[in-house]
Order: structure tokens, then C-alpha cells, then sequence
């Protein structure tokens, strides 16, 4: 499995709650900066490795935003 790829990624996800004496309360969440990401090192010859690392941002949790509001 060393030949093999790593995945990695996180999930930024937030969630605030806004509540005013006398009005409304709101309910929102987005995201806060979610990555996803490929690794690889290989040994191409004694003392030579080569290695790629693609990170991708802009993966948005949030896709389905949605805000409610009581």
C-alpha cells in the first residue's frame, strides 16, 4: 500500500445563531475553508524521490445553503 496515493481533505463547517430582544432570531451555517487533497513520494532511484502534493480549496460544505429565520 506505500505505492498508493494518501487523500486527505477537512470540513470547515460553522454555524452562528443571532438572537435580538424584541425581534427575530436567525439561524446560518457556511463554510469555513473545507480542502481535499492528493500525496504521493516515490523512490525513482537511490537518493532520488519524486513526490506531487495537489490540495484543492474552494470545496464548499455549504452547497445547500440554507437560513432560517424564526
Amino acid at each position: 500500500m506505500d505505492s498508493m496515493p494518501s487523500v486527505y481533505g477537512n470540513i470547515q463547517y460553522v454555524v452562528t445563531h443571532a438572537n435580538v430582544d424584541g425581534g427575530g432570531s436567525a439561524l446560518e451555517h457556511a463554510d469555513n475553508g473545507s480542502t481535499l487533497g492528493v500525496k504521493h513520494d516515490h523512490e525513482i532511484a537511490p537518493g532520488v524521490t519524486g513526490f506531487f502534493k495537489l490540495e484543492l480549496e474552494g470545496i464548499n460544505a455549504d452547497d445547500i445553503r440554507q437560513q432560517q429565520r424564526y
